[in-house]
């Protein structure tokens, strides 16, 4: 049951992540020419071996959320 509680959070998560982004609230902001894009990941794994050892195993599944910012300058040769 602990499982499924877990695997149910992290998709709450990625949920609330996805519906604030497409409404806007990480869009881009501009100073002079630079460009400044946050952003976040979000990704999900699963290991059967924590401890990574021989015997008494243990597995566990885990989920990782990284914020992050993106900055573009434009160098001035557009094509």
């Amino acid at each position: 049951m602990a499982r499924a509680e877990k695997i149910l959070s992290g998709c709450s998560v990625i949920f609330c992540v996805l519906i604030l982004s497409s409404n806007g609230v990480a869009g881009n902001l501009r100073v002079g020419s630079l460009e400044i894009y946050p952003y976040v990941s979000v990704s999900a794994g699963y290991t059967d071996n924590v401890y990574l050892t021989g015997n008494d195993e243990v597995s566990d599944s885990f989920f990782l959320i990284s914020p992050g910012v993106k900055l573009v300058l434009p160098m001035g040769w557009y094509p």
